[in-house]
């Protein structure tokens, strides 16, 4: 392995994605000065209250990649004011903010709502988030938890100024992760946050030695902090069994890796095992799969063509209407995660296992039988000393045409039943006695819903988007996330 390779390579990973200093001066440069015009709302919607609009996020650190043209501003608030004096007043001056720009901004939900919208300027897009918080230093009780962010800013800030290089880190680790599709801590991504990719990228300080330290994590095993940070409250954070733990340096009390799932973990810690076997044989086109922000289309439409030819028989897909894309995305996710994880837990029953993958984006969930039933279920029955119980049993089933064998076995009645004989009318049964979400339970109930199999199925995958036949590819055929990606010459 030669260090120099490596360094060469992540030069060009930042080349090809991260910020120009040109790019930088000219985007923190309209940052600021759409700050300033939201403090001017601010003061006249609030009055003089010492009420600030703040810069925060990657644009302030210089970590953005030139893919994610967009700022955070926070109204910070002084901590007298209460979340039912803020809510209005906010709502009032970010709106007022937004109309200056002709945009109509898209209200999202945290801790409490915040506004999301782009704003057009001659040849550049900026998606301006703006979001309220409260005063916060260190040691203090959060109102919110973003309230802590202006500190985020200010420890990442004093940590790159400290060593410049890690800087450059943290956007090739942001590449990384957003490669391999864990990048994000919304509930549909369960990855890493920009903040602790940042946090990685400070405690590594390189990038070999965070590659072969990933590569050995284990969900539930992962456990960081910076230096002896421990609080009263890490005991607690450990007993909580998050997938990883990272204490946070401004506020040891929270574990800023909270989002992280397990599966995130498999798949950096077979990454990173993969990333050290391409650099230890010099082999950096392959490493670039790794680091690509552009999917192989031409690799990924022949693997869908590939899988009409194989029929997919082992594939059903619950189709919901197309309304409930209404719903904020991690709002759609979880809901169709919950009836996705009811209809497994409903198979399951039958001796079925099944494995899914979520479509929010068109609100429908894949499902794989991955252990087929040949159409029979064992019930248990009662015991022999419960003498009535066990006449209602036998009477129940004695003239059943789908009770196929009874039988008495160490104290108990035993029924092999047969569970469906049409697998489409049994996963419709089964989808109506499953939980499900509380926006999706309605539709089952009313059967504002199809089954989709065969060809059927397949149209489906069809229409999904580039971003989501892959990650379909991953899920169904097992393909490594960096195989979907575009190679790149890093010469």
């Amino acid at each position: 392995m030669v260090r120099s390779d490596v360094s060469e390579f992540l030069r060009a990973v930042l080349s090809k994605y991260g910020m120009s200093e040109e790019e930088y001066k000219r985007l923190l440069s309209l940052a600021n000065r759409l700050r300033k015009e939201l403090e001017d709302i601010i003061r006249e919607v609030y009055g003089p209250v010492g009420v600030k609009a703040r810069i925060a996020g990657s644009i302030s650190r210089r970590t953005s990649l030139n893919t994610e043209f967009d700022v955070d501003i926070f109204v910070v608030h002084p901590r007298s004011f209460s979340f039912s004096e803020i809510s209005e007043l906010f709502e009032k001056a970010a709106l007022k903010f937004y109309k200056r720009y002709n945009v109509v901004p898209v209200r999202e939900y945290a801790a409490h709502p915040y506004f999301k919208g782009t704003i057009g300027e001659k040849d550049i897009r900026i998606t301006v988030e703006i979001i309220p918080c409260f005063e916060w230093k260190p040691g203090e009780k959060v109102k919110s938890p973003v309230d802590r962010s202006i500190e985020h800013n200010r420890w990442l800030n004093s940590a790159y100024i400290r060593e410049p290089r890690t800087r450059n880190l943290a956007v090739a680790l942001k590449v990384f992760f957003k490669s391999l599709g864990i990048y994000g801590a919304e509930a549909r991504v369960g990855g890493f946050s920009g903040y602790l990719t940042e946090l990685l990228a400070v405690y590594y300080r390189d990038l070999i030695r965070a590659l072969k330290d990933m590569r050995s994590w284990k969900s539930r095993r992962v456990m960081l902090s910076f230096k002896e940070m421990a609080s009263k409250r890490t005991h607690e954070i450990i007993k909580e069994c998050s997938s990883m733990i990272f204490l946070d340096p401004v506020d040891p009390d929270r574990n800023a890796a909270a989002a992280v799932r397990e599966d995130s973990i498999r798949t950096l810690c077979e990454a990173a095992n993969e990333a050290i076997s391409l650099i230890e044989e010099g082999d950096f086109e392959g490493l670039s799969r790794m680091f690509s922000l552009e999917y192989d289309e031409s690799f990924i439409e022949r693997q869908i063509m590939s899988l009409f030819r194989s029929n997919m028989k082992d594939l059903f897909v619950l189709e919901l209407p197309k309304e409930l894309c209404n719903l904020h995305p991690d709002v759609l996710y979880t809901e169709l995660m919950r009836t996705a994880e009811g209809v497994k837990d409903k198979l399951a029953s039958f001796g079925i296992n099944a494995e899914y993958f979520i479509d929010y984006k068109n609100a429908r969930v894949f499902l794989r039988i991955t252990k087929p039933s040949n159409g029979t279920v064992i019930r248990l029955g009662p015991y022999a000393n419960m003498i009535r119980d066990e006449i209602k049993f036998l009477k129940r089933n004695l003239h059943k045409d789908d009770a196929l064998i009874l039988a008495f076995c160490g104290e108990r009645w035993y029924v092999l039943k047969r569970a469906f004989t049409n697998i489409m009318e049994f996963l419709h049964r089964v989808i109506k006695e499953s939980t499900h979400g509380k926006d999706i339970r309605e539709y089952i109930a009313k059967g504002k819903y199809r089954i989709l199999h065969g060809k059927d199925a397949y149209k489906a995958i069809t229409s999904l988007d580039v971003e989501e036949k892959a990650k379909f590819l991953i899920f169904y055929l097992k393909i490594k996330p960096w195989m979907v990606r575009k190679p790149w010459s890093t010469r």
